[in-house]
């Protein structure tokens, strides 16, 4: 991923409060074909359940996938 479509997705997926903090993504709001990629990188994560939100990520998961540094192996 080149800096320049990782300032663009951070600048596109938001990013979810909880109690006023940074805390979720949902996957359908990530783009294609980047979607697919953190999907599979979240395999055998914990995510939260958000109602009514379909499948989430951690805020911080999110952040460290586009850094380069999820999964952490």
């Amino acid at each position: 991923m080149t800096d320049a479509e990782r300032l663009a997705l951070q600048q596109a997926v938001p990013v979810h409060a909880n109690r006023d903090r940074p805390y979720y993504v949902c996957l359908s709001e990530i783009p294609a074909p980047w979607q697919d990629a953190f999907r599979a990188a979240l395999s055998g994560s914990a995510c939260p359940v958000i109602d009514g939100r379909g499948e989430c990520a951690y805020d911080d998961d999110w952040t460290d996938w586009l850094q380069g540094r999820f999964p952490h192996w």
